[in-house]
C-alpha cells in the first residue's frame, strides 16, 4: 500500500503546487515530502531544496498583505536550513 499512497501524495502535492505556484504551504509541504524521501526514490535534501527555497520566498511575499492562515512559515525556515546545512556538509 505504501508506494500506492506515495503516488497519490505525490500526484496531490504537484497538482497543489500546480493552482498556486506562490502558495508557501503547498511548496513547504512538497519540499517536506521530498527531503523525508529516501535518495533512491528520488528524494533527499537536493531536491527538495527548491521547493522549501520558494516556499520561503511565498511566505516572506505574502507577509502581512492577506489573511491567509500563516502555518508552516517557521517549519519552512527550520527545514530549509537543515536541508542546507546537510548539503553544504557533504
Amino acid at each position: 500500500k505504501g508506494a500506492m499512497y506515495t503516488a497519490q501524495v505525490h500526484q496531490l502535492l504537484d497538482e497543489a503546487t500546480a493552482l498556486n505556484p506562490g502558495n508557501g504551504r503547498a511548496l513547504y509541504l512538497k519540499g517536506m515530502y521530498l527531503y523525508n524521501t529516501p535518495a533512491f526514490f528520488g528524494g533527499g535534501p537536493s531536491f527538495a531544496l527548491p521547493f522549501l527555497e520558494h516556499a520561503g520566498e511565498a511566505f516572506l511575499a505574502d507577509d502581512h498583505q492577506t489573511l491567509m492562515i500563516r502555518w508552516g512559515a517557521e517549519d519552512t525556515v527550520k527545514l530549509l536550513a537543515k536541508a542546507q546545512a546537510e548539503i553544504g556538509g557533504k
